[in-house]
């Protein structure tokens, strides 16, 4: 019993010294998308963040048509002095060559990155209500006029960020584009994670593995050497 709980112990000690893997952001913003755009600038100075493997960002926007929604994320990296390419987040959910309004949902609440399971917000509609869930950014670097389902993603979140570092400025831009409704930004946040961090769960595992094996191989030494003492 003892044995265990020193091996939690060693576990616990091990962790606290493994660098912080991501970083959550969330910004205020409560001002309305127009047909002139919203650019939303927000600047970070104290990430750890050293080089981005991931970044993955949260809309919360109030609204009465979707598909009038156009937006992309940016960054200038003030430590390296470098920009980034655009980040396509939203590009006229649900439009197509036949539906060229798009979708029609009022407002969204939504999570954008590149890991999650599924198909892409462009495909994404509630039906009419609030637009919820995590889905793929819509990444098509097309003209908002003319863009439509089946048009290439080539702007994803991790390949536009990769490599930066997170301080400096980042820019959220929205235009209602299409003019079928009005909608506000709520608010959004911003979520990066470093580079080549392995996981802490399978840090400890890792670390409790080697750790048993070794307490377990200890054991079996000492279990032999009784053995030979009680043949004497």
């Amino acid at each position: 019993m003892r044995t265990f709980k020193a091996l939690f112990a060693t576990v616990a000690t091990i962790l606290m010294g493994v660098p912080l893997q991501a970083e959550i952001y969330n910004f205020s913003v409560n001002s309305t998308i127009d047909g002139t755009g919203l650019p939303d600038d927000q600047t970070i100075s104290s990430s750890s963040v050293s080089s981005i493997g991931s970044v993955t960002v949260s809309l919360d926007i109030t609204g009465t048509y979707n598909g009038d929604l156009y937006g992309y994320l940016q960054h200038h990296d003030s430590v390296n002095n470098t920009d980034s390419n655009v980040a396509i987040l939203l590009n006229r959910i649900g439009r197509t060559a036949l539906l060229t309004d798009g979708f029609a949902d009022a407002g969204m609440h939504i999570t954008l990155s590149d890991a999650a399971p599924g198909l892409d917000v462009h495909q994404q509609t509630s039906g009419g209500g609030l637009l919820t869930g995590t889905f793929k950014p819509d990444a098509r670097d097309f003209n908002p006029a003319t863009v439509v389902t089946g048009d290439a993603r080539t702007t994803l979140l991790n390949t536009t960020f990769q490599n930066m570092d997170a301080n400096g400025d980042w820019t959220l831009f929205l235009v209602n584009f299409g003019g079928q409704g009005t909608s506000t930004l709520n608010g959004w946040s911003l979520d990066v994670e470093l580079s080549g961090v392995p996981e802490p769960t399978n840090i400890a595992m890792a670390v409790f593995a080697f750790l048993l094996v070794g307490v377990k191989g200890t054991a079996w030494v000492m279990d032999r050497r009784t053995m030979r003492r009680a043949a004497y």
